[in-house]
């Protein structure tokens, strides 16, 4: 990892050593959630940060919310978790307890990072709990990331056009 080193990537954006630090956590937390308005390089610096623990061999599987309705927005929440373990099934869409006990059991078998991009548009109407259940897994090979913004922060921006 890029660490005590800031770096451009590809696109000239910059990211500063403390950043690059405070990302290389992800890797020793079962949940990250990371929260910042839009704009601010959430996806790009976790992206180049996992760049490097893919080098490694680990694995990382990314979801990209894009407003999908909430059901589609749970199948790819699944088959992420069913990536992390391909002998544990699949929880129901109806049942937060479901992904909780998979959770509780999930086995990699080698570093694997989850990384559930624009939570927000997920469309959870129980997404505080939902990211609580991800956070209590037991699989002390998996690190999930949770990329998302602020949910009042639209309420808090004044609109100005100067």
């Amino acid at each position: 990892m890029r660490r005590g080193v800031g770096f451009k990537n590809n696109d000239g954006t910059y990211i500063p050593p403390q950043l690059i630090e405070k990302l290389g956590a992800m890797l020793t937390s079962p949940l990250t959630l990371i929260e910042a308005g839009s704009g601010f390089g959430k996806t790009t610096a976790v992206a180049e940060v996992l760049e490097d623990v893919q080098e490694q061999k680990a694995d990382v599987y990314w979801h990209t919310f894009l407003g999908e309705p909430p059901e589609k927005a749970w199948q790819a929440l699944c088959g992420l978790i069913a990536h992390a373990d391909g002998n544990l099934g699949r929880p129901s869409l109806s049942s937060l307890p479901d992904l909780a006990s998979i959770l509780r059991d999930i086995r990699c078998s080698k570093t694997t990072v989850i990384v559930l991009d624009n939570w927000q548009l997920a469309g959870f109407e129980i997404s505080a709990q939902l990211i609580e259940a991800l956070s209590l897994h037991r699989g002390k090979k998996l690190h999930i990331v949770v990329i998302t913004q602020p949910a009042a922060a639209a309420a808090r921006t004044p609109s100005n056009p100067r």
